[in-house]
């Protein structure tokens, strides 16, 4: 496995993994939070009751927190990932780590956006 340790390559098996699932989660937050600011919005223009649309803007509020607990996740595992792969070719055509070279280009487009 091109002079990898099977614990590295391991390593860096489960940091795909992880990487992958916080851009997911991510993606995820982002999606609850746009639907709920629509809900918040209709209701407010429906006349729903004041108490329910300031909870509905507290689960906004919420999973605008959770996304930005995602990109710091997100980060953190990026950064364990880059020295898991050090002294890795990171041309290699091994699929394990061409996995791991695309997921890192992805989570740092995803934390480039925040």
């Amino acid at each position: 496995m091109e002079g990898l340790l099977a614990m590295e390559f391991r390593d860096i098996k489960i940091q795909t993994g992880v990487i992958n699932r916080l851009i997911k989660e991510k993606a995820c937050y982002e999606k609850e939070t746009m639907e709920q600011k629509a809900k918040v919005e209709k209701m407010t223009t429906d006349g729903v009751d004041e108490y329910v649309i300031k909870k509905q803007k507290e689960i906004v509020v919420e999973n605008e927190s959770m996304i930005a607990l995602s990109i710091r996740r997100l980060d953190e595992a990026v950064k364990k990932m880059q020295q898991a792969m050090e002294g890795v070719d990171k041309t290699s055509e091994n699929e394990i780590i061409q996995k791991a070279v695309a997921s890192l280009k992805e989570a740092e487009k995803v934390i480039a956006m925040g």
